[in-house]
């Protein structure tokens, strides 16, 4: 990463809002995807709670990845896993779903993971 580009990012919630709504739109177009796969296959209710969590843990490690840069990295990683845990939350629950502090829970944890595995990993890299 060139300094022109450290500098330009040194504002932390710039690179965190970008990093969760990149997160939430690619979190709803896999969501999307797979109601669709769903459908068409038929797949058992059973196998796609299973699956939307692995697509919301690659939604935040495409989006940690991408936007979460240069300095405080692990800061970054866990508030972009925070807000975009949060603004998953409150879409479900606007959708009509009910909300769940377990599933919320699970959701949360499962990405404050994967956005700390992927920071732990470039920070090795700088």
């Amino acid at each position: 990463m060139s300094v022109n580009e450290c500098s330009a990012s040194k504002n932390i919630w710039f690179d965190v809002i970008k990093g969760a709504l990149t997160a939430f739109v690619l979190s709803a177009i896999f969501v999307l995807v797979l109601a669709l796969v769903a459908k068409i296959f038929a797949l058992s209710v059973e196998i796609l709670p299973m699956i939307n969590q692995v697509l919301k843990a690659v939604a935040v490690l495409v989006a940690v990845s991408v936007n979460v840069k240069c300095e405080k990295l692990l800061l970054k990683g866990v508030l972009v896993a925070t807000i975009y845990s949060l603004l998953s939350l409150i879409l479900f629950v606007v959708l009509g779903g009910t909300f769940s502090f377990a599933q919320f829970a699970l959701d949360w944890g499962i990405a404050i993971v994967v956005s700390l595995v992927v920071a732990v990993i470039k920070s090795r890299k700088q």
